[in-house]
């Protein structure tokens, strides 16, 4: 009310002086009033390392890690710390110093997500998460700090000889990514390229991370490549449409072959359950020079 009276009196006091002079009183007076409301508008920046604490009154606490980067102008955000491994997120919100993250967690339940909102208070947050599954629902609150920040790595060039994730082999559907181990050798490797299981509707590429044959090959200079593929339910249940748009994946690996240092000649592909499939169509019913295929139940 102040601010009001000091504006109103100085309009008052100005209406005999010229009119420059009472348009600076005005613009003065008004930008005093603004200022407040500026400063609560301010952003906070989330780019960083989060590590957060649930509360659960059955399971005690349990944490988890969120880690948030800026790629190209918007926010990306990853989770570790469940027993789906790590969990790209959805969604990524920021509004004002309130942030909002979605994850999907398909690996531990069918349609189950989880929807972070929280306060940033500098290197702080505090909020609470909701659960759903289904028609089913629950929330916990949470607290964190932020660790450190995370620069964005450069994905125009790569360091052969290690892993890369989330390589996207077209811009079709969400899930065509593949992770690619490759290798450090004088002349290009052979490539494995697997496809996971789950009957087109569950599965994802994290798990060959686990392979015995991964651990066993890579360090013998064998190249191997892990690949995402749209569900049934992106396709209109169309399996066709799937096996099809797998030989993306194979045809961007040949294109790619001199930045992952892995032979276009060599290139061979497995699977399991809906994997084998997959891996079946594209060494026999696609025309990619695949050089051999191994197929298997589980």
């Amino acid at each position: 009310m102040n601010h009001f009276r000091i504006l109103a009196s100085s309009v008052g006091d100005n209406c005999r002086r010229p009119l420059c002079k009472r348009m600076w009183y005005l613009a003065a007076c008004l930008l005093l009033l603004a200022s407040p409301a500026a400063a609560q508008e301010q952003k906070v920046d989330p780019v960083g390392i989060w590590k957060l604490a649930v509360k659960s009154n059955s399971q005690g606490q349990r944490t988890s890690t969120i880690k948030i980067v800026r790629k190209e102008g918007e926010l990306v955000a990853r989770s570790t710390g469940t027993r789906a491994g790590e969990i790209k997120a959805s969604e990524v919100k920021l509004t004002g110093s309130q942030l909002s993250i979605t994850l999907s967690a398909n690996d531990i339940a069918r349609g189950l997500t989880a929807v972070y909102v929280g306060t940033i208070k500098g290197d702080s947050i505090t909020g609470s998460v909701e659960y759903r599954v289904g028609n089913r629902s629950g929330k916990r609150d949470f607290t964190g700090s932020r660790a450190e920040a995370e620069k964005v790595p450069d994905t125009s060039t790569i360091t052969v000889g290690g892993m890369q994730k989330d390589v996207r082999y077209s811009d079709k559907y969400k899930r065509s990514v593949m992770d690619i181990w490759t290798v450090k050798s004088e002349k290009p490797v052979p490539l494995v390229v697997n496809f996971h299981g789950g009957g087109f509707k569950v599965g994802d590429k994290r798990r060959f991370g686990r392979s015995g044959l991964l651990k066993k090959y890579h360090s013998q200079g064998v190249a191997f490549a892990s690949a995402n593929c749209p569900f049934l339910e992106h396709v209109n249940n169309n399996y066709f449409e799937i096996l099809e748009h797998t030989a993306e994946a194979i045809k961007f690996l040949q294109a790619n072959a001199g930045k992952y240092n892995i032979d276009p000649d060599r290139i061979s592909v497995m699977g399991a359950s809906a994997g084998a499939l997959i891996a079946c169509h594209l060494g026999h019913a696609e025309k990619l020079s695949v050089t051999s295929v191994y197929a298997r139940e589980q």
